[in-house]
């Protein structure tokens, strides 16, 4: 599954890959399958960063990046 939540919060705050990349220090590669559906089993400390950089919870991008 595609993950469309972290591609809106990217939309809506006009953040490259690279530019989230960088803020967050998950790497670009891991980013990109995050939002291609290309991940099984993401490791929470990149979700954690993730949903820091973007003031979600991590429910909110881990639960559409690996559902049950």
């Amino acid at each position: 599954m595609k993950n469309e939540t972290l591609r809106k919060l990217m939309f809506d705050q006009d953040i490259s890959q690279s530019h989230l990349s960088r803020q967050t220090g998950v790497p670009q590669p891991t980013i990109n399958r995050f939002l291609h559906g290309q991940t099984k089993s993401p490791s929470f400390q990149s979700v954690r960063k993730l949903a820091e950089y973007f003031d979600v919870s991590v429910h909110t991008l881990y639960d559409e990046i690996a559902p049950e």
